[in-house]
């Protein structure tokens, strides 16, 4: 017959049964068992106790017979035993596992959670949610639909914040609820600085010791926005001395120290507190070592009141618990991890290096030991998440992976594998390591630290998987630094140097936005002593190169004080501030610097994906290639926009005085790029064509080699018609306008022409000779013939070895391999004359090679880059100078170097297809954004390799960003020549195109490859 409903019975049921005080079953109504009918509520009655079952009842009633425990329902005709005994209603349970955090993406793209529960008996269930940390006030938008959850993020940076949010699930009788789940919307703060002068620089203001505690700054972490902790563990008075910690307040111009932890140095307390520590939400734990020889190291936790802030009792934190457990070892807490939204919390303790694992009470409300493992030694550091737990081990990285077992309830040590193989991979030590949960996969990120023995392999940050099914490292997925940087310090291991001995060591921090893993990090007993930056792509799987910037860079003011500064630093990735520490300065009291971000970038360069130098992504546009003619060999040396979609190329040939070179101009407009024009030279005047050029918007000149052994170089001139085209024989081919041989006017042009530059106004162009005297020759335009005139020749070394020539209306600026620039002013006076002018000051760098004038925000700049050797002061790098506009003159007070060079193997003096070393070469090129940020890109040539070097400067500041990026030939094209790859560079920011030439590439015929910014 039907059953009764299980809504209808539990409602009955619900009603009735009650639990009386001597702890024996009863109903709510309880019916003597003389009495017909009963106390039973909505006409059914129930019977209590019963020794027998009445003959009849009414539908619906209830009997409970004392004698064997049943439990019967009258279902009109019979009773009939429902149990025989009364048995709970069973409470839901969640059948999804949800991670312990999810990261927001930064784009607005929501996050969908869907949740699934079963309730044992079939009820239907229902969803909810509670906000249980944080405000999620603008930062997010939360919808449900059921058991649906879509978590909308803001994309504005204002709102970047963590909250935890707690599921429920309930039958109607029972609610059950999920552990609390951390979200995190973090905006991507690169960090990319500009080179600061003492006036203008991003440091905030610096705090210094408040306390008395050597080695300041030993421990520093942003904890909160504008909240940074910093620990003092007084490691100079080892075993002798409290240490403590200190809380700022870095939201305002000054710190303001909110609250501090000073605990005594007792055989209760331990000493040097902070000598390992761990903060996680709202809880805060410090290791200790021992106090004296009492073998008294213990763990001392702290934890935030519900309002966010750190409990004070009479002037200092409250301390929420002193622990010292059974197994935890004697002398010192080496390391201690926290995992305060499952509560969790893992330590390395005693000469031993054993590992204690402690778990949250919720019932006591108190830390106490769950398990320890003594097979683990010579353990640098622990790192807890979740049901995982991993340690690294002695000088080569071996890693231990421990998996909590919820069926044996207990944690079981899954596998010990040496991580970086440091035969063939990654760095010998570590300096931390760090579960990372990143969507639904759990990472394992390992710092690699200096390496006295082994300063090859020092600094290299490696990335691991692990597979959550089998509980095992997942060596497919293992992602390493290539590029590294190398110093002979030991740090891991010396407690002298105020990192606290083994243990986590805060010399690099770490955050997760965006979708990458960024890293910051400092580098020590180096000089100048940096810091460095990089970052893990999760999309891409790749690291991009480390971006790096010196003390004196940051902090000039400092650098003479400054013992070893980098030993702490810490990232605030609510707000991009910073901190540095010197845990040395002022006798080992320790000096923090806090820093304002300055983002010069939107997104670093990416080492392995070249498409990105346009601020987005890009993909390859067309291939250009030479036509393998040795006549026109080296197609790429030179390389121009000479306006946007339109690309000059040129193909000197210049393997002997004997081939005849070429020029190319392309058509990029399209979806392919088409030749409009060539011009190969069919005259023979000279030779070597192309090997030298300068334009501007309505002129192109171009330079020749000599026409055999000391015979004559020629320059042609090509012009733009009144259409905007150059003019031409209607077949393709350019007509030169006016061919010059410059040495009727200047013998001392005996070799090829030099460097070459033309004036915006196209009213004056100078060249300069090859060789000889080295002299140039200035030629003014005639508007009434419509040619170009020989108006001055300069004697006596005027330009003196010039390397580059730049034209600005009259004035005429040459670099001459030296620190002294020479310039020609033709005079406004009445006689108006040319005359020689040496500059104030000279040149900024020695062996600039290139220079160019700049119109920028009604000023005038004049841009130079040098090619340096292979010394540490010189190699690639460039400066930036106001040009005097009254005076006609470069004044170098007010020039900014950059203050990073590439530094390489010595210098190319030749430029395949250019003439050697006095050419206005175009492996160059630059563009100016909206920002006011000027984008560099420098072909960094050399005899064993090219670099491309791509650098920024902006207007704004003055002051270029601290550390270049380097794109090499692997990234364009691993069939490229390392040495003649990036031959020439151009630039069009207009359409959003780069071209990239390898003048050597196939037999010397050369190729160019041009790249276009997806979406425009």
């Amino acid at each position: 017959m039907p059953q009764p409903s299980k809504n209808f019975l539990f409602a009955r049921l619900a009603r009735s049964l009650t639990v009386r005080q001597d702890n024996t079953l009863g109903f709510s109504d309880d019916v003597d068992v003389s009495s017909s009918g009963g106390g039973g509520s909505a006409g059914a009655t129930d019977y209590n106790l019963l020794t027998s079952l009445p003959s009849s009842a009414e539908t619906a009633d209830l009997a409970y017979v004392g004698e064997n425990k049943g439990l019967y329902l009258w279902d009109s005709s019979a009773w009939v035993k429902i149990s025989s005994a009364v048995t709970p209603n069973t409470p839901p349970y969640f059948t999804t596992e949800l991670q312990p955090g999810y990261t927001l993406a930064t784009d607005g793209t929501p996050l969908v959670l869907t949740l699934n529960a079963v309730d044992p008996e079939g009820a239907g269930l229902t969803y909810s949610y509670t906000l249980t940390k944080g405000d999620t006030t603008n930062a997010v938008t939360i919808t449900q639909a059921n058991n649906v959850f879509t978590i909308t993020p803001s994309t504005d940076t204002a709102y970047a914040r963590d909250f935890g949010l707690t599921f429920h699930v309930t039958d109607g009788i029972h609610t059950v609820n999920s552990s609390e789940v951390y979200f995190s919307l973090h905006f991507s703060y690169d960090y990319l600085y500009n080179t600061i002068n003492t006036t203008t620089r991003p440091e905030v203001f610096s705090i210094t010791n408040p306390g008395a505690k050597s080695h300041f700054g030993s421990s520093l972490k942003f904890i909160g926005p504008n909240e940074l902790l910093v620990g003092a563990p007084n490691i100079s008075a080892r075993n002798t001395q409290g240490g403590g910690v200190y809380i700022y307040d870095t939201s305002g111009a000054s710190p303001s120290l909110t609250c501090f932890s000073e605990p005594p140095n007792n055989s209760s307390w331990g000493a040097n507190h902070g000598v390992s520590y761990s903060c996680d939400g709202d809880w805060l734990v410090l290791g200790t070592d021992e106090s004296s020889s009492n073998n008294n190291a213990r763990l001392i936790f702290y934890k935030r009141d519900a309002d966010g802030t750190w409990p004070v009792t009479t002037g200092q934190m409250t301390v929420y618990q002193n622990l010292r457990t059974t197994h935890m070892g004697s002398n010192t807490i080496f390391a201690v991890d926290l995992d305060a939204n499952n509560g969790k919390c893992a330590c390395i303790t005693g000469t031993d290096d054993d590992l204690v694992i402690l778990k949250y009470n919720t019932t006591s409300n108190l830390w106490e030991e769950e398990q320890s493992f003594t097979a683990v030694s010579d353990t640098f550091d622990v790192t807890i998440l979740g049901d995982y737990i991993v340690t690294v081990h002695n000088s080569v990285g071996t890693c231990s992976l421990f998996h909590y077992d919820v069926n044996s309830d207990s944690w079981n040590l899954e596998q010990s594998l040496d991580i970086n193989n440091y035969t063939t991979f990654y760095s010998r030590r570590t300096g931390s390591i760090n579960l990372i949960q990143h969507g639904s996969d759990l990472w394992l990120y390992y710092k690699g630290i200096a390496d006295r023995t082994y300063v090859e392999q020092s600094y290299r940050s490696l990335i691991i998987k692990i597979n959550t099914s089998t509980h095992r490292f997942d060596t497919s997925e293992r992602y390493a630094q290539s590029g590294i940087r190398t110093d002979s310090s030991d740090l891991e291991r010396a407690h002298v140097d105020g990192r606290g001995g083994n243990g986590r060591h805060d010399y690099s921090d770490w955050h997760v936005s965006d979708n990458k893993l960024h890293v910051m990090e400092g580098y020590v007993f180096i000089s100048p002593e940096r810091i460095g930056y990089r970052y893990f792509n999760f999309t891409t799987k790749t690291w991009n190169t480390s971006i790096e910037t010196p003390v004196s860079t940051l902090s000039p003011s400092l650098t003479s004080s400054l013992s070893r500064w980098g030993t702490s630093m810490t990232m605030d990735p609510y707000t991009g501030r910073f901190a540095v520490a010197d845990t040395f300065t002022n006798s080992n009291s320790g000096l923090i610097t806090v820093y304002e971000h300055e983002v010069v970038l939107t997104d670093p360069v990416p080492q392995s994906d070249v498409t990105h130098w346009l601020n987005g992504n890009a993909t390859a546009f067309d291939t250009l290639y030479g036509n393998g003619n040795t006549e026109q060999y080296y197609f790429g040396a030179g390389l121009a926009w000479l306006k946007s979609d339109e690309l000059f190329v040129t193909a000197p040939g210049q393997g002997s005085t004997s081939k005849d070179g070429g020029i190319y101009i392309y058509d990029t407009s399209g979806s392919t790029a088409s030749l409009l024009y060539k011009y190969e030279n069919p005259d023979h005047l000279g030779h070597g064509l192309g090997c030298t050029f300068a334009f501007n918007d309505d002129w192109l000149l171009i330079g020749t080699d000599e026409q055999g052994s000391n015979a004559t170089p020629y320059l042609y001139i090509f012009k733009r018609d009144s259409n905007g085209d150059w003019e031409n024989d209607g077949s393709g081919n350019l007509t030169p306008h006016q061919t010059i041989n410059p040495s009727v006017d200047q013998s001392e042009f005996a070799d090829y022409v030099g460097p070459i530059s033309i004036n915006p106004q196209s009213t004056y162009f100078t060249i300069g000779t090859g060789t000889g005297t080295d002299d140039g020759s200035v030629y003014k335009y005639n508007s009434s013939t419509g040619d170009w005139d020989f108006e001055y020749k300069s004697a006596n070394g005027s330009f003196s070895n010039p390397y580059s020539i730049a034209m600005y209306n009259t004035s005429v600026l040459s670099t001459t391999g030296n620190t002294v620039a020479y310039g020609l002013t033709y005079d406004a006076g009445g006689t108006q004359v040319w005359s020689k002018r040496t500059t104030t000051g000279g040149i900024p760098l020695t062996a600039t090679y290139n220079i160019r004038f700049i119109e920028y925000n009604s000023k005038v700049y004049v841009w130079g880059v040098e090619r340096g050797g292979t010394s540490t002061t010189t190699g690639y790098r460039s400066w930036i100078s106001e040009w005097d506009v009254g005076a006609d003159i470069l004044d170098v007070s007010n020039a900014v170097i950059q203050p990073v060079p590439h530094i390489g193997a010595s210098p190319k003096n030749d430029h395949y297809g250019a003439p050697p070393l006095k050419s206005n070469w175009t492996n160059a090129d630059y563009y100016i954004d909206s920002n006011g940020l000027m984008h560099i890109f420098v072909s960094a040539t050399d005899t064993v390799r090219n670099d491309i070097m791509y650098s920024t400067f902006n207007f704004s500041t003055m002051s270029f960003n601290a550390a270049h990026l380097l794109i090499d030939r692997d990234d364009i094209s691993n069939s490229w020549n390392t040495v003649t790859f990036g031959t020439g560079i151009a630039v069009d920011a207009t359409s959003g195109k780069i071209a990239i030439s390898d003048s050597g590439y196939g037999s010397l015929a050369g190729e160019v490859k041009i790249f276009k910014e997806t979406g425009t």
